[in-house]
């Protein structure tokens, strides 16, 4: 049996190019999640090598007890295939030729988290399929020579944004939202903004 499952996994190599066209493998694609909004492609070759064969694509979306076909997609040169998507929620992929089904691949889904500073005013936002108003993101900074460290807790208002007064260290610091599992919803791993980079001069 396990013989058989080892054949019919062969049938399709895959590996996964995450978010910002870093390679992964299958078993760290989910070290690499995709920010909301980002796209995920799956890629690899069937084992003739030959152009034009046909390769379907599963996905199962998560909450779905099954996997459903989403698209076909024909190999070039050398039997390579690519398909792109972009999942609102986290979400796994199949490969399938003649028959035979690869491993699954998932795409991890982190909420897309935004920051701006203005005058003393933070402006965050955090983005998902789903509402996140009441969802609390925390607020980190850290300066030279020092860790990121927590500074405040802010909790979303309508449209899952909100504004807070801020008073940013003297100086140059770096500054960033992070959103925890929990908080960022069913279907969804928690994540980090970019940095914003502010200096204080007062």
């Amino acid at each position: 049996m396990r013989e058989a499952r080892e054949r019919r996994l062969r049938g399709v190599v895959a590996c996964g190019l995450v978010a910002a066209a870093v390679a992964a493998a299958p078993a760290s694609a989910a070290l690499n999640p995709v920010v909301f909004g980002n796209t995920f492609t799956i890629s690899g070759s069937v084992p003739n090598g030959k152009a034009g064969e046909s390769v379907q694509i599963l996905a199962r979306a998560y909450g779905q007890s099954n996997f459903s076909a989403i698209a076909t997609v024909t190999t070039t040169a050398n039997g390579n295939w690519t398909f792109t998507n972009t999942p609102r929620i986290t979400t796994s992929y199949q490969a399938v030729w003649h028959g035979k089904t690869t491993g699954t691949l998932r795409a991890d889904i982190t909420p897309r988290l935004e920051l701006a500073l203005h005058r003393r005013v933070l402006t965050v936002s955090a983005r998902t399929a789903n509402p996140l108003r009441g969802h609390s993101v925390v607020v980190q900074v850290r300066q030279k020579g020092t860790q990121w460290h927590t500074v405040r807790i802010v909790v979303l208002g309508p449209a899952s944004r909100a504004k807070v007064p801020f008073a940013a260290p003297h100086g140059r610091s770096e500054i960033r939202l992070y959103i925890s599992t929990a908080q960022a919803g069913a279907g969804y791993i928690g994540g980090l903004s970019g940095v914003l980079v502010y200096r204080n001069a007062a």
